[in-house]
Order: C-alpha cells, then structure tokens, then sequence
C-alpha cells in the first residue's frame, strides 16, 4: 500500500517484522488474540477475538462514526458478508461480548448491529437515497453518503444498486 500512494508524504515504506495467520492465535502482554478477517472496510481488515474477556478489537470495521466503504479497496458486498460473519462468532459467544471499536463510542451499543443491518437493507432496496459528498483524499473514490438512525455510510458511487 505504501508504495501505491507514495506520493502521499505522510506514507512511509515500511516492511512488516511478519503477517498474522487467522487460522492461530497470538498472545499480546496476558491476551490471547484470535484474528478474524473481516474484510470491506479494506481487503486485509482484522478483527481481534480475546476469549477471556469477552471482546472484540474491531478497528474500522465498525464503529459509531461514518463507516468508510469508499476507498478503492473497500466492497460494500464483502462487508455485508463481513458482518454476517461477525453476527455469527458473536453469536457463538456465551455472553454478549464487548464490541470495542478503534474509535467514536466505545463500547457500541448492544443494538449497533441491528440498526446498520436495517440501513444495509435500506440502501439495498433504494429506500434510502444517498447524498454526493466530496472527500479530498486520493484513497477516496466518488461516494454517496447514506445515513439514517445515528449511522452514516460512504459508499462507492460505483456500488450504489
């Protein structure tokens, strides 16, 4: 990634020490870490299991702010696969486990699923129309913004039904 947008300075090249294999576990200090791909926020997304407490590190993926499905690997397809996978490990857990984002509120609320999934089928069935918004960014594409219920969705113009 670097590399393709080198003409950004605040990029730089970096080599990663090594990759994260989603099919082990790691430890970080005293958490054991399962990673999940949860791909369409990016194509490389992991969200982070950690069993012992019941939570979910979930970086971008989602989050009490504009989820950003509108840079030039985002797929608003794979994140509706995404989420559904992410439905079903929670679903797994014993207890309602804590859904800490990167940022915004943290934890999300218990319901923050639910309501993206009905603007998910809002955008889906165009009940929901989109607003042109300009993001000065060369990691944006041209995007529609949808929002409804306190949750706010880029979208890639070219991914709108």
């Amino acid at each position: 990634m670097a590399k393709r947008h080198a003409k950004n300075n605040h990029l730089k090249k970096w080599n990663p020490s090594h990759f994260i294999d989603t099919n082990q576990n790691f430890c970080f200090g005293p958490w054991e870490l399962k990673p999940i791909l949860l791909t369409g926020h990016t194509k490389g997304h992991l969200v982070l299991y950690e069993k012992n407490v019941n939570a979910f590190f979930l970086g971008d993926f989602i989050y009490d702010g504009t989820l950003y499905l509108h840079l030039s690997d985002s797929s608003f397809e794979e994140f509706q696969k995404s989420l559904e996978v992410l439905k079903q490990t929670i679903h797994k857990c014993s207890e309602q486990p804590l859904l800490l984002p990167c940022h915004d509120t943290i934890p999300l609320q218990d319901h923050y699923i639910e309501r993206l999934e009905r603007v998910i089928q809002d955008i889906k069935t165009n009940k929901l129309q989109g607003k042109r918004e300009n993001f000065p960014s060369d990691f944006f594409e041209e995007s529609l913004v949808f929002e409804k219920d306190n949750i706010r969705i880029a979208l890639k113009t070219s991914e709108v039904f």
